[in-house]
């Protein structure tokens, strides 16, 4: 593995606010000379639009942005699909305990008929 070292020039090209240091091989030179449009604070934001505004990448980002819509599209569709179910299990839990309260009740009403003729007869 080469050894590391800051380059003064890359150092001096950086301006104040930034925290960012370039390390290189001390035997591959000067990043700073050999890639200049890095030392400029904005050179990062200046090589996304120009890779974006290429022919090439136009149709790759296109590509992609319909990609994250039709995603966006199906999480959506998905929530609905969800918040639906819930509901029809809510109407469906709320049925049921219906049917078991009116269980219940009839079976009671059932049972104190049945005591009460017991006593009666016995």
């Amino acid at each position: 593995m080469p050894k590391e070292t800051t380059s003064r020039s890359a150092i001096a090209s950086l301006d104040s606010s930034s925290t960012e240091i370039f390390r290189m091989p001390v035997h591959g030179g000067s990043r700073a000379r050999k890639f200049p449009y890095q030392s400029s604070p904005g050179w990062r934001k200046e090589r996304v639009r120009l890779l974006t505004g290429s022919p090439l990448l136009r149709p790759l980002m296109r590509s992609a942005q319909e990609k994250a819509e039709k995603a966006e599209a199906n999480r959506v569709a998905i929530e609905k699909a969800s918040a639906e179910r819930l509901r029809v299990l809510i109407e469906e839990n709320a049925r049921l305990k219906n049917q078991v309260s009116k269980s219940q009740e009839s079976f009671e009403s059932q049972f104190t008929k049945s005591r009460s003729h017991l006593r009666r007869c016995g």
